[in-house]
Parts: structure tokens; sequence; C-alpha cells
């Protein structure tokens, strides 16, 4: 007995394997987001447009409420902040640490931007 096919497509975003009926082609090209992903970036661009807390950081997928709760436990609150970046094609909302890993990793589209001079890449 032959064992079955399984057929699986990589989301572009979050790079998890799923099952075909659970990712969609964002714009053209092949590129496809699971629903996963796009529930996280609904419900940001959403808080965006209300001016209200946004869900979390699109990247490493802490809450907003366990951001601030850190924050709270020995940080500054004041520093609870997120930062959309264009990032893979959409809007993200990036907590500090994955905004600055980011930022990091695409030092090339920084430099020579006065951005990025204050950031030093």
């Amino acid at each position: 007995m032959n064992a079955p096919n399984v057929v699986s497509v990589r989301c572009h975003y979050c790079s998890v394997f799923r099952n075909p009926h659970e990712v969609f082609p964002i714009g053209i090209g092949g590129v496809v987001m699971c629903l996963r992903c796009r529930e996280w970036h609904d419900a940001n661009i959403d808080a965006l447009a209300k001016d209200g807390a946004p869900k979390g950081c699109f990247e490493c997928r802490v809450t907003w409420a366990e951001l601030r709760l850190r924050l709270e436990a020995g940080d500054n609150p004041a520093e609870l902040k997120m930062f959309l970046v264009p990032k893979d094609g959409i809007y993200q909302l990036l907590c500090r640490t994955c905004s600055d890993a980011y930022e990091r990793k695409r030092a090339d589209l920084l430099r020579g931007t006065l951005y990025g001079q204050r950031k030093g890449v």
C-alpha cells in the first residue's frame, strides 16, 4: 500500500507549511498568506485605523498585553511602542526587538537615509 500524497503550501510570511485551503494569494507572482498571518495583519491594521491597541508583534507574536506586562514588570512603561515596518510586501507592526533586528538585516535599505544615519547603519 502506498503512502498518501500530502500537499502543503508554505506561507511567505511565517514560513509554515499549511493546507492549500488555509492560504490565499497576495497580489500576483505566487505569494501566499495563511489565515493566521492574515488575521494578525488585519487586526493590527484595524488597530491603527481606530487608534487602538494592536494585537501584537507580527514577527514574534508577542501580544500587546504580554508586552505591556513585561514593561510594567521592570522596564519603563513609556517605552511601550510598536513600529510600523513595510516588510515582505505588507505593513507589519513589530515590537522594538524585532524591529531592531529587521533594521540590522536590511541596513541596505536604510543606508543613505537620514533615519539610517541616526541609527548608525
